[in-house]
């Protein structure tokens, strides 16, 4: 599907009536990726193939339907010019086993965990980070450090979860903790530790922003201290993402430590410039919605985007940055066309 940055339309990229759009041949087809994410990186759309596909079969010669490891491919973003650029993995290792977890694009890598299960039952989780820009890398992390948070083309900043004494009863751990990645000691230096009843924040590579006790918060990295930068007069729980234009709080649309309660019927999201000045709010209705973490997708040049498909690689909704200053920001869907999934 493809939609411009000023339209709230999705169109299929292939428009030919005559195509099957089950092969390399169309634009549109990218074999068996669409479980895993679409990023565009420097004038490309990478994705993800995975494995015993007739895309691959046509067009890395791999032999495709030979149980190949998943591989990341790049395309133009008009669907042509699609290339193979490296596997996850080696058959070798591919052949032992192994199922997915998840896959993650940001900051120029590509991060995809697997599964194995040793044959009393233990369940091992590897996790394969790769550079965009140096296929050839490969960061053999444990398996407790999750997403990147920030790169900054020399510093790697990780976060991943710590387990303390103080952990629940049912073992989920309560902390989340930063990371910088030293890669010529090849070892992690540790920045520091949050509680994750914080909720989402937004880290770069010196310092980060938290909401904490109804106030937005800097977390200085070289100090290891929170400075309270100023009061929301907001209660409970709140996500915050930090954007060039501006600071967003949103309600938790999902509670990892109550995962039982109920989906709220909508989310409400306060805006505020980089002066904290108040830009705007607004709601999305979640009523009947399945909602796992937060609701942000990311943003254009003119938009701020949120999705309420779960694991979704795709946008559901936007508010346009032109309307900040308004005190209701309005919300607009985008559009999807019916598709028949026999064509």
């Amino acid at each position: 599907m493809y939609c411009n940055m000023h339209a709230d339309s999705f169109v299929k990229l292939c428009s030919r009536p005559d195509c099957m759009h089950e092969d390399a041949d169309c634009n549109a087809f990218l074999g068996q990726s669409n479980r895993h994410p679409l990023y565009y990186y420097k004038g490309y759309v990478y994705f993800i193939v995975d494995t015993a596909t007739q895309f691959s079969q046509k067009m890395d010669g791999s032999g495709g339907w030979d149980n190949n490891p998943p591989s990341v491919w790049r395309m133009d973003p008009d669907g042509n010019n699609k290339t193979f650029i490296f596997h996850l993995m080696s058959k070798e290792e591919w052949g032992g086993g192994l199922a997915y977890g998840g896959t993650l694009f940001t900051n120029g890598f590509v991060q995809m965990s697997f599964y194995s299960v040793a044959p009393d039952g233990e369940m091992t989780e590897v996790i394969r980070t790769y550079s965009l820009d140096s296929p050839d890398s490969n960061f053999n992390w444990p398996a407790n450090v999750n997403q990147i948070m920030a790169y900054d083309g020399e510093s790697i900043l990780i976060n991943g979860a710590v387990m303390r004494k103080d952990q629940n009863e049912k073992g989920t751990p309560l902390y989340s903790g930063l990371y910088r990645w030293d890669e010529d000691r090849k070892a992690f230096q540790t920045i520091g530790d949050w509680p994750l009843s914080y909720g989402i924040g937004w880290y770069g590579t010196k310092n980060g922003y938290l909401f904490h006790d109804g106030r937005v918060c800097l977390w200085d990295y070289s100090r290891g201290n929170l400075e309270p930068l100023f009061e929301t007069g907001l209660k409970g729980k709140k996500d915050l993402y930090a954007f060039p234009d501006c600071i967003m709080l949103t309600d938790l649309a999902y509670d990892v430590f109550n995962p039982d309660l109920e989906t709220p019927d909508h989310v409400q999201i306060n805006l505020y410039d980089w002066d904290y000045n108040m830009l705007g709010k607004c709601n999305i209705e979640t009523k009947d919605k399945m909602i796992v973490g937060g609701i942000v997708f990311g943003e254009t040049t003119d938009r701020i985007l949120f999705t309420l498909v779960p694991y979704a690689n795709y946008p559901t909704h936007y508010i346009n940055k032109s309307d900040f200053g308004k005190e209701v920001i309005p919300v607009y869907k985008y559009h999807y066309p019916e598709i028949d999934l026999t064509e």
